[in-house]
């Protein structure tokens, strides 16, 4: 066995690690170019979709603990980058709204104008809320 032969030196070839990389003295801050608008519009728009699935889909015990397993997620899904912004070191947060959408972000593949990053950012809960209320109507109308 190979491990039985390691007090063998001469039967290998001791490779040398590369020494590890220093942390850098000022790290970049997470989010530094989005205002604290832009999250509580992404917030607003998953708490009201989950508002519309419970108008939607009120009825059946089924229907409240899907909604109540969906609250958790939701919850579970906005407190995990809160806990994680918590723990960077404090920095005041210049950007504002009306920045934001003139300037945009940085991103690894260039510059977004704060428009097309809103759109993104929004797209999935605003159209998911569209599609509870075309759902809900059907269920409330249906013959």
């Amino acid at each position: 066995m190979r491990h039985e032969q390691l007090h063998k030196t001469e039967t290998y070839d001791r490779v040398e690690l590369a020494p590890t990389v220093q942390k850098a003295a000022n790290p970049e801050h997470a989010a530094q170019d989005v205002p604290v608008a832009v999250g509580a519009l992404i917030a607003t728009s998953y708490f009201v979709l989950i508002g519309t699935f419970a108008l939607a889909t009120t009825g059946s015990a089924y229907s409240h603990f899907m909604i109540v397993i969906d609250v958790v997620f939701l919850a579970a899904f906005f407190a995990v980058p809160w806990l994680f912004l918590r723990m960077e070191p404090k920095v005041r947060r210049t950007a504002r709204f009306d920045q934001f959408l003139r300037n945009g972000i940085e991103t690894a593949t260039g510059r977004v104008g704060g428009g097309e990053v809103l759109i993104q950012m929004l797209i999935v809960p605003v159209l998911l809320t569209l599609a509870a209320i075309v759902i809900g109507l059907f269920a409330a109308y249906a013959i």
